[in-house]
């Protein structure tokens, strides 16, 4: 059951985290957060913060901008915060991290050959760094993949195999071999299952 979960948040959500949002009054909040930054042009903090922080958060969303970062994994952190009811310290720093991830995905794939990277493997690549694969690797990975290959599938293998306790290095070994020998988004996929049984990582097998 966990695979095939795993399998539909990796093919069909635009964000894998946003297949794991949490349910009831926190995630009734965050949504209606997200709602509300998201409106127009304005960058809509959510409410009970102090005139300081909202202009922090409106100036690093707006930087973002500038630089061609997606801003959605800025203001889904502002909005998890303010759900948690963490300090508005603890959300500017949030913030600030998820902006740096973003911008060091953004150039590790640049880096790597891809010119104008799509918002979603800009997101997929910062995740994968949250999860301590480095820029310098995620460009590594982004070199050995065909430049037609889009790599948002790839990447959020590689965030779940660390997540499961999967050393960085082994993971890149068996996302990249198999990118490098034509896998498909379902046979990357697949790989997840094999980390679930505590197998070798190696090449998907094809149908």
């Amino acid at each position: 059951m966990r695979q095939f979960t795993m399998t539909l948040a990796l093919t069909l959500a635009p964000v894998l985290a946003a297949a794991q949002a949490s349910t009831g009054v926190q995630g009734e909040t965050r949504a209606r957060a997200e709602i509300s930054m998201r409106r127009g042009d304005e960058v809509r903090i959510p409410e009970g913060f102090s005139a300081e922080t909202r202009a922090r958060l409106e100036a690093m969303v707006e930087v973002a901008r500038k630089k061609s970062l997606p801003t959605e994994t800025m203001t889904d952190r502002m909005a998890e915060g303010s759900a948690k009811g963490a300090s508005e310290t603890q959300v500017v720093a949030a913030t600030a991290t998820a902006m740096a991830q973003l911008e060091a995905s953004q150039q590790a794939l640049i880096r790597g050959g891809r010119e104008h990277p799509s918002d979603g493997e800009v997101q997929r690549g910062a995740a994968a760094i949250a999860r301590g694969t480095t820029s310098a690797q995620l460009e590594a990975l982004v070199r050995q993949t065909p430049s037609e290959r889009r790599l948002e599938v790839a990447f959020d293998v590689l965030t779940e195999l660390t997540a499961r306790g999967i050393p960085v290095d082994r993971a890149l070994v068996a996302v990249g071999g198999n990118l490098s020998r034509g896998a498909s988004d379902g046979q990357l996929v697949s790989i997840l299952g094999t980390a679930q049984t505590g197998l070798h990582l190696g090449a998907a097998r094809k149908p």
